[in-house]
C-alpha cells in the first residue's frame, strides 16, 4: 500500500462476519481505531474486529466521498477482486501506460484561455467571446480557432498572436486550478504502478516549469511537449515517443479534453477517454468517434478503477 500522506483517503475494511465495509476518512488511524472501539459506524460495531484491506488516496474530501460511493457500488466478489489486486496477489486489467494530455484535462485553464483571448480581442476593439462560444469553437489548429474568434490572420501574423497570447497566459496560469479527479486519478495510478506521460502541444521546456511547479514531477515517467509555443507537433511527437519506446497500442490508454485529442488518439492507435470541463464542450465531445466521453470530470478515478480491477469502461 502507498505510503505517502493524502489529505483524504476511501477504505475498505474486512469486518469478522465475511463482508466489507467501505468508508472515507482524513485520518486512516484514527478512523480504524475508531471502528474497532465500535464508535465508527452502526455497520462495524457488531462485527468487530475489522481491517484496513484496501485505501485510496484522494485529492479532496468531495473526491473521497465519490470513491467511496464507488466503491460501495461493488458486488462482493468485485471488492474481493480489488483487494487482491492491492495485495499484489491478482494481476490488473486494464491499460499499462497513460497518456495525459496536460491543458483542460489536468490542469483546469479553460477559463483563462476564455479571459486571455477576450483580453486580445478588446484591445483590437472586437466583440468578447463568452465561454459557451468559446468551447464551441476552440480548436486545432489553434489558427482556425483564431479566425472563428474574430481576429485578422492576413492582416495580423499568427506568430505574434501567439506571442501575445503566451505573455498573457503565463501571468495568470498560477491561480489555475487542478481539473476535478486529475489528482485523484495520477495518485489512483501511481499506487497501482501504471506508468503515466504527458504528451502536450505546450512547448516542452514551459510544460516542465508548470509540472514542477505544481508538485506533479513525481507522477510522471517522461513529460512530452512540443518545440515552440504555436501548439505544432504534437502528433508527430508522440508517434516518435512510442516508436522509441517500442508500446503495443494495445496497453495504452489516453485522456484528453478535445476532439483533437480523440483524433490524436486513432491516429496512435490507442483508446480514449475524454474529460468534459476543459476548453470544449460536451455535446462536440460526444461527437467523437470511438471514445469514451465521461459525464463529468470528477468521474475520472471511478473510470480507471472500472478498467484497473474490473476489466470494464471501455
Amino acid at each position: 500500500m502507498e505510503l505517502e500522506s493524502a489529505p483524504c483517503w476511501a477504505y475498505l475494511l474486512a469486518c469478522s462476519d465475511g463482508t466489507y465495509y467501505a468508508g472515507w476518512t482524513d485520518n486512516l488511524d484514527r478512523r480504524l481505531a475508531a471502528h474497532n472501539r465500535g464508535t465508527g459506524a452502526k455497520y462495524t460495531r457488531s462485527r468487530r474486529p475489522v481491517r484496513l484491506v484496501y485505501r485510496e488516496p484522494c485529492a479532496t474530501r468531495g473526491e473521497a466521498m465519490e470513491r467511496e460511493a464507488w466503491l460501495k457500488t461493488l458486488t462482493h466478489r468485485q471488492k474481493d477482486r480489488l483487494v487482491a489486486i492491492g495485495q499484489g496477489k491478482r494481476p490488473l486489467s486494464g491499460p499499462r501506460l497513460l497518456v495525459w494530455d496536460f491543458n483542460g484535462t489536468i490542469l483546469d485553464d479553460a477559463a483563462l484561455g476564455q479571459k486571455v483571448v477576450g483580453i486580445m480581442l478588446a484591445r483590437r476593439g472586437l466583440p468578447p467571446l463568452g465561454p459557451r462560444r468559446y468551447r464551441e469553437i476552440f480548436d486545432f489548429p489553434v489558427e482556425g480557432y483564431y479566425r472563428k474568434a474574430g481576429f485578422d490572420l492576413e492582416g495580423e501574423p499568427f506568430s505574434r498572436l501567439a506571442e501575445e497570447y503566451m505573455a498573457l497566459y503565463l501571468a495568470g496560469w498560477q491561480d489555475c486550478p487542478l481539473q476535478k479527479g486529475a489528482l485523484s486519478a495520477l495518485r489512483l495510478a501511481r499506487k497501482l504502478g501504471i506508468s503515466q506521460i504527458i504528451l502536450s502541444a505546450t512547448q516542452q521546456k514551459m510544460l516542465e516549469n508548470q509540472v514542477a511547479q505544481l508538485h506533479l514531477d513525481s507522477y510522471f515517467d517522461q513529460l512530452v511537449g512540443t518545440g515552440d509555443i504555436h501548439a505544432r507537433g504534437k502528433l508527430e511527437e508522440g508517434r516518435a515517443w512510442m516508436a522509441q519506446r517500442g508500446c503495443s497500442p494495445g496497453e495504452i490508454l489516453y485522456i484528453g479534453d478535445t476532439l483533437h485529442d480523440a483524433q490524436m488518439a486513432r491516429d496512435l492507435g490507442v483508446a480514449c477517454v475524454l474529460v468534459p470541463g476543459g476548453h470544449q464542450s460536451p455535446g462536440r465531445l460526444r461527437q467523437a468517434e470511438g471514445a469514451v466521453v465521461l459525464d463529468r470530470p470528477g468521474r475520472l478515478p471511478a473510470y480507471l478503477s472500472s478498467l484497473f480491477f474490473l476489466g470494464e469502461g471501455r
